[in-house]
């Protein structure tokens, strides 16, 4: 797995050691047992769900999967998610109130986000603005040339990451009042470009694979029509009352609301 990945894994265990003194790895069943009732009692069921997985995780590559310690682990049932955390598209309206709460930098990033689709490791990956595209250096392997780039339609500048993965979660978590995840903002796009282009440009533009042979034979043409594409998203978020204005000199672009703002705090 990748540092990130191994920084999660450091992190969910660091809580679950922090339960028992001294704990050893035989006390890992009790551990995420108890560690279950504290998440049930706050209602923080995915945090509860991304720790028994890391649990798992670590068993298989440190131990083996047919210990039986493996199973007991899988024994102990997820939390059931709520239905306002299953990551689903977001509104448009939405999106412009928690806009309108971030800081214009945090605001920038959100707006990136959202109108490309990237995940952050993606968005951090050293992405390229080009005229007519964006360029995305896909992170999950793939056998021919070990990664899955694609081309995405340029809807509007991209601003650069700025922030780190940490500090703009925290920004985002008090902007939406907890309502808002970053790969909501992904699904938000999936569903902006579905709606404004079709399934197969949806599918397409997050990097997921053909699901039939039309699908196959229809997606390298796609990179014909990404100027097109772009209009077309472009289109859908201005209709539905959003303007963005596009700065001449760093084409980075403000929102009105929020540019006031920073003004007037300063």
């Amino acid at each position: 797995c990748n540092e990130q990945t191994r920084e999660l894994y450091r992190h969910y265990f660091r809580q679950l050691t922090a339960l028992k003194e001294h704990a050893r790895i035989d006390d890992l069943p009790s551990l995420v047992e108890s560690y279950r009732d504290i998440c049930a009692d706050k209602g923080t069921h995915r945090q509860f769900n991304g720790v028994r997985n890391a649990v798992k995780s670590f068993i298989t590559n440190t131990i083996r999967r047919s210990d039986p310690m493996y199973a007991k682990i899988s024994d102990i049932p997820p939390l059931d998610e709520s239905p306002a955390k299953q990551n689903a598209a977001v509104d448009l309206e939405t999106i412009v109130a928690v806009l309108k709460k971030c800081d214009l930098e945090t605001a920038k990033i959100l707006w990136t986000l959202v109108t490309t689709g990237m995940g952050w490791l993606e968005y951090t990956n050293n992405f390229e603005s080009l005229p007519d595209r964006i360029l995305v250096h896909g992170t999950k392997m793939r056998r021919r040339d070990n990664r899955r780039d694609r081309s995405i339609p340029k809807v509007y500048e991209p601003a650069p990451p700025t922030q780190s993965q940490k500090l703009f979660r925290r920004r985002l978590k008090v902007a939406s009042g907890d309502n808002l995840t970053p790969y909501e903002l992904r699904n938000t796009y999936t569903y902006w470009v579905y709606q404004s282009c079709g399934l197969i440009e949806a599918n397409q533009y997050t990097g997921h694979e053909a699901k039939s042979i039309t699908e196959m034979y229809a997606r390298p043409r796609l990179t014909d029509n990404l100027v097109t594409d772009a209009g077309k998203i472009r289109k859908y978020i201005e209709d539905h009352g959003i303007i963005v204005i596009e700065q001449s000199k760093n084409d980075w672009f403000t929102y009105p609301d929020i540019q006031s703002h920073e003004e007037n705090a300063a």
